[in-house]
Order: structure tokens, then C-alpha cells, then sequence
């Protein structure tokens, strides 16, 4: 455990609420010389003035400015709470984030493994001299002209030409729609 000064060891998450940060320090120490700014002035005026007759407008106008000032005060004191709060829940949000990218990355190792086998099987059956088998390498190519013709229908509008793929092939293939 570390204390609210020292930098947290490196397992260890930062907790916001113990170590205030930079400009939370700086609105607090920028309301405290505030508040003795105004005290200092209103001590001044009333040493300065001991011999005259104070007006109590005056004293009463100090007064409602040291309590807007207390006011103003409290305001950013909660400003600092709720920002401080928010800095929790991004953190949080932040360690989720962090969370889901090593999965990303686990994920992406395995696909990268997963292709690299792909293309030492493909290249060893390359070697291998891997020819297909004949009939199989015809209604591959029947299938490859007829992808085309589609997709010239598709962009050109071209007529369709039926009949391309052999019923030798369209029993070995299965077509699940007639």
C-alpha cells in the first residue's frame, strides 16, 4: 500500500481519491489564497480606518462578498469531487479498453498461426505434385465460367448463358437450390 504522495508500484492501480491531481492542488490552493487575500484586505481596511467611523453598509458589502466567496469556494470543491469521480470511471473504462485489446491480440496471434498452417499445407501439397482429380478439376472450371457469366449479368447485364455446368458435375456438387 502506498501512501497519498508516493508514485504507486507498478501492479498497483493509482487511486485517485487519495493523491489529488495538479489542477485539483492548484484550484485549491488558488481558493485558499483567495479567502486570505480577502481577510488581509478587510483587516487592513478596518486598522486603517480605526480613528474613522466604519459604515455598516460597508462591513455589511464585505461581508456578502466573503460569503459569495464561500460560496464559490464550496462550488469548486464539489467541481473537484465530481471530476475526480469521473477520473475513477474512465480509468475503469480505460482498464476494460486495455482488457479487450489483449483479447484482440490473443485473438489475432491465433489467426496468424491458424494461416500460417494454411499456407505449409497448401505449399506442401504444392510440392507434393497435388493434382486434382480430374473430373473434380473440370466442374471447378465449369463452376469459374458460370461465377462469371453472373457477374457479368450482374454488372454488364450481359445474357445469362445456361447450361454450363454438366450434370456429372452438378451431382458431385450437390447444389442445395435445384
Amino acid at each position: 500500500m502506498t501512501s497519498g504522495f508516493a508514485h504507486p508500484a507498478a501492479g498497483e492501480p493509482r487511486n485517485p481519491l487519495r493523491s489529488p491531481s495538479p489542477a485539483a492542488a492548484a484550484l485549491a490552493a488558488t481558493a485558499v489564497v483567495a479567502i486570505l487575500a480577502v481577510v488581509a484586505v478587510a483587516l487592513a481596511y478596518r486598522a486603517g480606518d480605526r480613528h474613522s467611523d466604519v459604515d455598516r453598509s460597508q462591513l455589511a458589502n464585505l461581508s456578502t462578498r466573503i460569503t459569495t466567496l464561500r460560496d464559490r469556494t464550496a462550488a469548486v470543491e464539489s467541481s473537484v469531487g465530481d471530476l475526480q469521480t469521473s477520473i475513477g470511471s474512465v480509468l475503469a473504462s480505460l482498464r476494460g479498453l486495455r482488457t479487450e485489446v489483449h483479447a484482440a491480440q490473443v485473438t489475432a496471434r491465433a489467426a496468424s498461426k491458424q494461416a500460417k498452417a494454411a499456407t505449409a499445407q497448401a505449399t506442401e501439397a504444392k510440392a507434393s505434385g497435388g493434382k486434382l482429380n480430374p473430373q473434380l478439376a473440370t466442374c471447378l472450371e465449369q463452376i469459374q465460367n458460370e461465377i462469371d457469366d453472373l457477374q457479368a449479368y450482374v454488372v454488364y447485364r450481359y445474357r445469362l448463358h445456361r447450361g454450363r455446368v454438366s450434370g456429372s458435375c452438378v451431382s458431385l456438387l450437390e447444389p442445395r437450390y435445384g
